[in-house]
């Protein structure tokens, strides 16, 4: 299963109420699984256990640039 959720209104217009995948970026000291275990836990109240790495992609928009990181979770609870 894959979770995206929809965003609220944005500093872009091109990307508000768009669709994302849920993450953030990675603060000092945190590995790239550590940073996804805590964002997803700040912004859907979900506890993972963060497993395998699969990719990362680099995405350009018109105005930044970013690389995206996937990697197999297993949910401690169903998200709803």
């Amino acid at each position: 299963m894959i979770h995206c959720f929809k965003k609220g209104a944005g500093k872009f217009d091109y990307l508000s109420h768009k669709f994302e995948f849920p993450g953030g970026k990675v603060e000092a000291g945190e590995d790239l699984g550590e940073a996804l275990r805590r964002e997803l836990k700040e912004e859907i109240g979900a506890d993972v256990e963060v497993g395998q790495y699969l990719t990362g992609v680099d995405y350009e928009y018109p105005d930044f640039a970013i690389r995206l990181h996937f990697f197999h979770c297993k949910c401690s609870d169903p998200i709803e």
